[in-house]
């Protein structure tokens, strides 16, 4: 009978869909109240709960799982972050997962989920050497009118801050949220180029316990200032595997100094990227 159900089910378009989300719906908590960027809460993945509760308990259960295997690169975000697994796993594949890279990212949080998911216990068991963060877009792209960039980098800070508390013997790496936007003059554009420079200031000397890169410029034509491509981003903001390889020529020499095996070559310095990454947000 069930499986007749089922069948069913699978005949009929769209049918099949709007019967999990219902179940989703009954499992599952409402939709979470507005939060400031400071404050924990769970999330919604395209309004669709059982999707980001599924997301988070995988994302958990693969960070327990790798508590054994002692991971010593993580990297937690939102969905430039979880698709290194998709349009950029031939860039993980043969940068990051040879330095022990494990991929906590989960599409559509903001700072109110990652700090959620630390609280709910993500990093427990886990010692990395460096945890990559890069968090903050979709807090500008979908409550800019309510929160915008100072109440972001608060929000930003406050992951740092938990990352830290989570994971004291680590260095973090700071990533600055990519453009958005094809054209020059798109809203998101101001957006992240503020939001960036704030974070530029949450870098750390002396220890380098933190370490600031803002690689977006690099995505960008007419040298950081132009369009983002379509090849680049084909939807504007998303990257496709020509941008993720942008991304990991930028990061991976500043993630190997950290875990102190330099990489010389073509790829460039960490330092000479991060010192331009802050110099154009010092600029805008």
């Amino acid at each position: 009978m069930a499986a007749a159900f089922g069948a069913l089910l699978a005949l009929v378009p769209g049918v099949q869909r709007r019967a999990r989300r219902l179940v989703g719906f009954a499992l599952y908590p409402p939709p979470p109240p507005p939060t400031p960027p400071t404050e924990p809460s769970y999330g919604y993945l395209h309004n669709w709960p059982e999707g980001w509760w599924r997301k988070r308990r995988h994302t958990r259960d693969a960070a327990r799982a790798a508590g054994g295997r002692a991971a010593r690169v993580v990297f937690l975000g939102d969905s430039i972050t979880e698709q290194w697994a998709e349009a950029g796993r031939a860039e993980w594949e043969e940068r990051f997962a040879p330095l022990g890279a494990l991929n906590l990212g989960v599409a559509g949080d903001k700072t109110q989920q990652v700090l959620w998911r630390i609280r709910d216990g993500l990093l427990v068991g886990l010692s990395p050497r460096v945890v990559v963060l890069m968090i903050g877009a979709n807090n500008l792209a979908f409550d800019h009118d309510r929160y915008g960039p100072e109440e972001t980098a608060r929000g930003v800070a406050a992951c740092l801050a938990a990352v830290q508390a989570a994971c004291p013997q680590a260095r973090v790496l700071l990533l600055g949220v990519p453009p958005s936007g094809e054209p020059p003059d798109a809203p998101m554009r101001g957006r992240v180029r503020r939001l960036n420079g704030l974070l530029s200031a949450l870098e750390t000397g002396g220890s380098e316990r933190v370490r600031f890169l803002d690689f977006g410029y690099r995505l960008l034509e007419s040298g950081g200032r132009g369009r983002l491509s379509p090849a680049v981003a084909p939807d504007g903001t998303h990257l496709s595997p020509a941008g993720y390889r942008i991304v990991a020529d930028s990061i991976e020499p500043v993630l190997r100094e950290m875990l102190g095996e330099h990489q010389g070559g073509p790829r460039g310095d960490g330092k000479e990227l991060s010192a331009y990454g802050q110099g154009l947000n010092a600029t805008t």
